[in-house]
């Protein structure tokens, strides 16, 4: 399944003022824009890292066909968390036509768990094309900062620090690279990671 977040989340995914508390950096805004962009590049690495969102926007996820990943015939995992909504299914129709599936009718959802997931109840066949004919409209990411798990926060403030104190790309430990990320920030990051769940 490949996702696409097709909409900017508002604001930022940790409050600016908080962020530069720990920063030591309080009452000074020459740095907000970007701390703000450390802010955003911090919780796009959390969720590379460990499948968690730390942030709500939307997503379309799509599928080449009716066979599915997880082994079964029917279930789709979405493999996000923590996944809000599943806006809408779509798919291409045997004459290329997009149509949109119905809830309850055609598939059934569950938001609980790890991961989200869809059991289909109908799947009709689709275009004589080998990809991207099943289209997920899906909500992902915590709905406010309050919901954020602390280690995550605490893993958020020091990568924003690590980000904030090495700017230069080959500086030693910088986070961009996952290979560099401190061990501090790894460990906390490899306890959340749902990488491996099934």
């Amino acid at each position: 399944m490949k996702f696409t977040r097709t909409s900017k989340p508002a604001g930022l995914a940790y409050p600016l003022e908080v962020v530069k508390q720990h920063l030591r950096n309080n009452g000074y805004d020459g740095e907000n824009n970007i701390t703000s962009v450390y802010i955003s590049a911090a919780v796009d690495d959390i969720s590379r890292w460990t499948w968690k969102y730390l942030q709500n926007a939307s997503y379309t996820a799509t599928l080449d066909g009716w066979n599915f990943e997880t082994g079964q015939t029917d279930t789709v995992i979405i493999r996000m968390n923590p996944v809000t909504e599943i806006t809408s299914i779509k798919y291409y129709d045997a004459n290329g036509d997009l149509q949109t599936m119905s809830e309850g009718t055609d598939y059934y959802v569950s938001l609980s768990g790890d991961f989200a997931r869809v059991q289909f109840e109908n799947m009709p066949t689709l275009r004589d094309q080998p990809f991207d004919n099943i289209e997920f409209t899906i909500k992902c990411g915590y709905l406010t900062h309050f919901e954020i798990p602390e280690d995550l926060v605490h893993a958020l403030l020091l990568l924003v620090s690590d980000k904030f104190e090495n700017r230069q790309s080959l500086t030693s430990g910088m986070a961009s690279n996952f290979n560099e990320i401190p061990m501090s920030i790894k460990s906390i990051l490899d306890n959340n990671s749902l990488r491996t769940v099934g």
